[in-house]
């Protein structure tokens, strides 16, 4: 794992570039780790194009799961838009997922009098697995299984130093859902909408929602997020969770940053998840 790590970060280093940034993560709890090397190449002041990979070790899972996934993001002043597909390919428990998550951002308001900001975002997110569905009188059987998430906030931004975020999305199943009973996929639903959790997300979700504080430090030169979700799930036997994170990213140089961040899991009548995470980030 430490070698494909350096391995990457070494190759994309040699890439020509004006601006590129390198980030590798480590998440762990102690039923899975996974982890995560991205690269980001601004093309130009409205342009980047990045290149993530996900290696995951899961408890419920056989092998490694491998994920692949190509951001796009174009940006103006009050406008954003970025598309990010991506791949899982079968090599864990017999599944296999793809698909894709078309976010947009744009303006709301800007009062440089009161030195205030906010702004909107949408996402639609839609995924295909190939996993094994057992349904309601009938054998398990494999098939393509279909799902939509749909995301929406509000961002609230003060002097650039606090920020007030309220978001939620809902998840829906063309391929239907009433019938299922049990379901072996692969892919993590957090590809195709933000549950705001260090989570890896196998079950199926009817939808989440929350809220997000942060703030600036100058004197630790820190930028730090504390949030709060409500995840609920179509799984009788899995109760909702409320998910606490916290996240702290420090500036160490102009061109090096850490981040680091927790996780805890409230779960009704079950036991609660600790989760962590760290990632380094190194800009060219």
């Amino acid at each position: 794992m430490r070698k494909i790590s350096l391995f990457l970060i070494l190759t994309f280093i040699g890439i020509s570039a004006s601006a590129l940034e390198v980030a590798d993560s480590f998440t762990y709890n102690n039923s899975f780790w996974q982890n995560s090397i991205s690269v980001t190449h601004q093309l130009n002041y409205f342009l980047n194009l990045g290149f993530n990979f996900d290696l995951t070790e899961h408890d419920d899972v056989d092998n490694h799961i491998y994920t692949f996934s190509l951001p796009f993001a174009a940006h103006t002043d009050g406008f954003g838009l970025i598309l990010t597909p991506f791949i899982t390919p079968d090599n864990a428990n017999g599944a296999s997922a793809q698909g894709a998550k078309l976010s947009c951002t744009f303006g709301v308001k800007n009062d440089e009098v009161d030195n205030t900001s906010s702004h909107a975002f949408l996402s639609v997110g839609f995924a295909d697995q190939n996993a094994y569905v057992s349904r309601k009188g009938s054998l398990p059987k494999k098939e393509n299984f279909y799902q939509l998430a749909y995301e929406g906030g509000i961002v609230l931004d003060y002097f650039s130093t606090y920020l007030f975020e309220i978001s939620g999305n809902v998840f829906e199943y063309p391929s239907g859902i009433s019938s299922v009973e049990a379901f072996g996929g692969i892919l993590d639903q957090q590809k195709i909408a933000d549950l705001e959790t260090l989570d890896y997300i196998f079950a199926l979700p009817k939808g989440s929602a929350g809220l997000k504080i942060g703030w600036n430090s100058q004197e630790s030169r820190s930028e730090n997020i504390l949030s709060y979700r409500f995840i609920e799930f179509y799984e009788k036997e899995l109760s909702a969770y409320h998910s606490v994170k916290f996240q702290s990213a420090m500036l160490l140089s102009h061109r090096l940053s850490f981040t680091l961040a927790y996780n805890h899991i409230f779960i009704s009548s079950h036991k609660d998840k600790d989760i962590v995470k760290g990632i380094i980030s190194l800009k060219f």
